[in-house]
């Protein structure tokens, strides 16, 4: 048996260069810990982590169907639904109806959406 230093600084158990599945998910466990904390420390200040990340995403790609941005963030459409209506609630995004089709609504990052991705980038 061997060992692995990992930049967790810790060592793992491998059996034939492979880690251990208790040991692997034991690191990978406290690496989704700190990428957790992180994000909520480097997010958008006031908003949670899934507010900020789906802001970005329709600052990058908008406008941006609410399909569209469900998929990007890899969610589910009721799920999106819900995040659109905080962000909409908070003045983050504005929907802008498509000229062509009816059923068919547009995200856009307004200023103060704008305003407070520029805050959490300083």
């Amino acid at each position: 048996m061997r060992t692995i230093l990992g930049d967790m600084e810790e060592r793992v158990s491998t059996v034939a260069g492979h880690a251990e599945p208790a040991a692997l998910a034991a690191r990978l466990r406290v690496a989704g810990w700190r990428f957790a904390r992180r994000m909520r420390r480097e997010s958008a200040p006031g908003i949670s982590p899934t507010l900020s990340a789906a802001l970005h995403t329709v600052e990058t790609h908008g406008p941006i169907t609410a399909g569209q941005l469900a998929a990007h963030e890899h969610v589910q459409k009721p799920t999106m639904t819900r995040t659109i209506q905080a962000m909409l609630d908070r003045g983050l995004v504005e929907r802008i109806p498509d000229p062509l089709d009816g059923r068919v609504s547009w995200l856009s990052v307004t200023p103060a959406g704008r305003k407070l991705l520029q805050r959490s980038r300083r």
